[in-house]
């Protein structure tokens, strides 16, 4: 039976998975898998920012390089996930945001994470789930960090910055249940 990735291709389109670093590491038979049916990763913790960057400063690529080379070294794509996430930002960011650097601080993330991956990956989400799936209650914007600080104009500068670092960089918005009143 044809691969999954060689069904879709035939079709134009990519066949991936969200995966991590250490079940492709740890688990032979789900390595072997997504190598089998998938031409595209997606990295599914390793390039959040609260896992590059724990500490203010010292960001970490090494297991998002890894899932890159991994991909790289079996043919697939990468699209990278996610820059800015209300659900998985570093504890140092929050007393940043309440001390004024909060768009400096989102700025020089967004900036970093993309000049690091320039040219390697085949799209980027930049900003995912800002929009509140309750929304039909009123304002449809998430209550996040990023929007009671910096309003929605985040969303915007968050995509300016990631396309002044890498202009000719894919860049993709995410979200989920905004499409029915849950």
């Amino acid at each position: 039976q044809k691969p999954l990735k060689e069904r879709a291709a035939e079709k134009g389109l990519f066949f991936g998975a969200a995966v991590q670093s250490l079940h492709l590491r740890q688990d032979p038979a789900f390595r072997e898998a997504i190598i089998r049916e998938c031409n595209m990763i997606i990295p599914e913790w390793e390039m959040k920012w609260g896992a590059l960057e724990k500490y203010e400063g010292r960001a970490d690529f090494s297991r998002s390089d890894w899932l890159a080379a991994f991909a790289s070294k079996n043919h697939m794509a990468v699209h990278g996930h996610v820059a800015v996430w209300h659900n998985n930002v570093p504890a140092w960011v929050k007393p940043a945001f309440a001390d004024g650097r909060g768009e400096a601080v989102m700025i020089a993330h967004v900036k970093r994470l993309m000049e690091h991956y320039k040219g390697m990956l085949h799209s980027i989400g930049v900003v995912n789930e800002a929009i509140d799936p309750s929304f039909f209650s009123g304002d449809i914007y998430r209550k996040s960090l990023f929007y009671e600080q910096l309003g929605k104009d985040y969303i915007a500068t968050a995509f300016a910055t990631a396309h002044e670092a890498d202009p000719s960089a894919r860049l993709y918005y995410s979200d989920y249940g905004v499409d029915y009143d849950d």
